[in-house]
């Protein structure tokens, strides 16, 4: 077999994989990181092979010759770098239809379909140069898919472990049209079979070293930002939404925009520091008079860090350990809302169930504020979830998350609430507008003496916004019948479009 023709195979077979993972992970901050994205790549990138084995099989047969299939691939990698420019303008072109589902698949389809097309005609005319009799069709034919399928694997594995992590997904999405240019090239001009590995490492160096550009999270200072306009001050695109930072007069805001949705995740007024903006996030500090001590408070979810450092500046002998999964929300928080971590105040980049699995301690209190847009996760919302989380509180630990009711017959609020009632003994409710602090607990009589409780804490301590105020809003959330979500049944995706 002709060596540039086998290493060509694996670099046609390592670009789809690596396409797909790149567009999967571009297509995120806009769609989500959902069902929905991953069943559009997938469909269309086998669509697109389906289609190019096909067209590349019938041409095989009747004019098969190199410059014809080098010329391919050469389109394809032409293609990648013109519609590279689409990338800037998804979140514009997705708006032009409201089906998620429509959106979302004809945005694979105009990053992927041509050059994954292109790219699979391929094989099948490697398959007729290379068989030189029909006794060895099986032997030359498996020997073509396995080095193709070991050029996916890589592509799949390096792209995503390493590749996301370190380059910024433009220049990734650019670099692999680069790359499928030099492979059309090589074949189209009969290129030495070295040179197809050669240019691939010195195209990663050269990026490597030229193009990664790591964010400015430097804190502001307050001044700096009351002399800036009202209205968006920076805008940051992560691997799982698209962040904006706002200002309205002395007030900073962050946002989350995911499937065409803009969604307020945390507020702060920078000329009152010992404040909480919103006021459900008020509510949600009234949680830490439920557990019997507070040693250790686990945060699942930062957003700007509101609470978790409002409680931090009175509880100076507990111990907060800080999850988020987002570094981008981790780098906002601190630059706009004067989060800081020390030795009692830890942050982790970290998936919250990941997380939770992980850890061996026990904690006191845990709060969970771990909106994506204005939906939680569905493997934050299971009743496997909600058991391990028990299972990490003390004796008398307690949970307080905080849940949206956006309508009176919200399935989403519904099933949630029945979820945590199937694993915990108690239910609270704490009601502010759209949002719901929900409190559950180890203990049965977790809500014997709240008030009493509340004042103590509130002598003790000298919060800025009164505990015991709070103890009004308690309602015990009796007969709710819905779904209970599991790891095996969670159509929280569905529900939510």
């Amino acid at each position: 077999m002709n060596k540039l023709l086998l290493i060509n195979t694996f670099v046609t077979g390592y670009l789809i994989m690596s396409l797909e993972m790149i567009v999967g992970r571009i297509l995120t901050p806009y769609f989500g990181s959902s069902l929905i994205v991953w069943a559009s790549v997938i469909s269309i990138t086998l669509f697109a092979m389906s289609a190019g084995y096909l067209r590349g099989g019938i041409q095989a047969d009747s004019t098969s010759n190199k410059k014809h299939l080098g010329a391919k691939i050469l389109m394809a990698g032409v293609y990648i770098l013109i519609i590279s420019y689409f990338i800037n303008h998804i979140e514009t072109f997705s708006t032009f239809f409201p089906n998620i589902y429509v959106s979302c698949l004809l945005s694979v389809t105009i990053l992927l379909f041509i050059p994954c097309y292109f790219l699979s005609t391929y094989s099948p005319h490697v398959l007729k140069f290379s068989l030189k009799s029909t006794d060895s069709t099986g032997v030359t034919s498996g020997k073509l898919y396995a080095i193709a399928t070991l050029g996916s694997i890589v592509g799949t594995l390096l792209t995503s472990f390493v590749l996301i992590n370190y380059f910024n997904l433009d220049f990734l999405f650019i670099m692999t049209g680069f790359v499928t240019i030099v492979c059309g090239l090589s074949v189209l001009l009969d290129f030495r079979f070295y040179i197809i590995p050669l240019t691939f490492s010195i195209l990663i160096l050269v990026v490597y070293l030229f193009n990664i550009q790591s964010s400015d999270f430097t804190p502001v200072a307050v001044e700096t930002v009351l002399e800036m306009e009202d209205g968006n001050i920076e805008k940051a695109v992560s691997d799982f939404s698209t962040i904006y930072i706002s200002k309205s007069n002395s007030r900073i805001m962050m946002h989350f925009n995911i499937e065409n949705k803009t969604a307020m995740e945390s507020a702060r007024d920078i000329l009152s520091p010992e404040s909480i903006s919103m006021y459900f996030a008020r509510l949600m500090t009234y949680s830490i008079v439920f557990p019997d001590k507070l040693d250790r408070i686990l945060v699942l979810g930062l957003g700007g860090g509101t609470v978790s450092t409002y409680l931090k500046k009175y509880l100076k002998n507990t111990s907060f350990e800080v999850i988020e999964i987002d570094e981008k929300v981790i780098g906002l928080s601190k630059k706009y809302f004067n989060v800081v971590e020390d030795e009692n105040y830890k942050i982790f980049n970290k998936d919250a169930r990941l997380y939770l699995n992980q850890s061996k301690e026990k904690y006191d209190l845990i709060l969970q504020d771990t909106f994506r847009g204005s939906v939680t996760p569905f493997h934050l919302t299971t009743k496997e979830f909600f058991m391990k989380v028990k299972s990490k509180l003390t004796e008398n630990g307690c949970l307080a998350i905080n849940i949206p009711r956006r309508r009176p017959n919200d399935k989403i609020f519904v099933s949630q609430l029945s979820t945590l009632k199937a694993v915990f003994p108690e239910l609270l409710v704490l009601q502010s507008g759209g949002n719901h602090i929900c409190i559950s607990c180890n203990s049965k009589n977790f809500l014997n003496n709240k008030l009493d409780i509340a004042t103590k804490l509130q002598d003790k301590y000298g919060f800025y916004h009164p505990l015991h105020e709070y103890t009004f809003y308690i309602e015990k959330a009796l007969d709710i019948h819905g779904d209970i979500y599991t790891d095996n049944f969670s159509p929280l995706n569905l529900v939510s479009i």
